[in-house]
């Protein structure tokens, strides 16, 4: 049978409630690897998102808001570590300022925010144009899908720059 485990102090209960309110499992994981990490005297794993578990937000959602508001490295897994966000967020809208089409037929695009990103697939049913409002979410396996608000179409995307 089972014994009760012993009282964790506070500041420990906090981070491992923040931790737990985590929805992607990455993230979670890391958040208390992160925990563990600092309980322990250890240094953290350099390419982990652990940053938010040394210094856990409250249980009013700081860090589930945080995400959202910051857009620079969103997309940027695969772009150099000096160009990448530790927690980037799940979600970006923008608007585009600049369509090229490329000779295969698919499209890169350029975003107010700076950013560039281009589809991976040609798609004859896509179209963008200046101005047109965008947004990209996470796909599965690390990949992005663009959602064209003017078109309501879908397409598989990568961040280029």
């Amino acid at each position: 049978m089972a014994s009760a485990p012993a009282a964790a102090p506070a500041h420990l209960q906090e981070a491992l409630l923040a931790c737990r309110a985590l929805v992607q499992d990455a993230e979670r994981l890391s958040c208390y690897d992160g925990i563990a990490s600092a309980e322990m005297g250890l240094a953290q794993p350099a390419a982990s998102s652990a940053d938010a578990a040394a210094a856990p937000a409250s249980a009013s959602g700081e860090h589930a808001a945080a995400p959202q508001e910051a857009g620079a490295g969103f997309g940027a897994e695969r772009l150099p570590a000096r160009e990448r966000e530790q927690d980037p967020p799940q979600r970006l809208a923008a608007t585009i300022t600049h369509v090229l089409e490329l000779p295969r037929g698919n499209f890169r695009l350029t975003l107010d925010n700076g950013q560039v990103w281009q589809e991976i697939r040609y798609d004859r049913s896509t179209r963008y144009a200046a101005g047109d409002g965008v947004e990209i979410r996470r796909g599965t396996l690390g990949s992005y899908n663009l959602a064209s608000e003017a078109t309501g179409r879908r397409a598989k995307v990568r961040r280029i720059r």
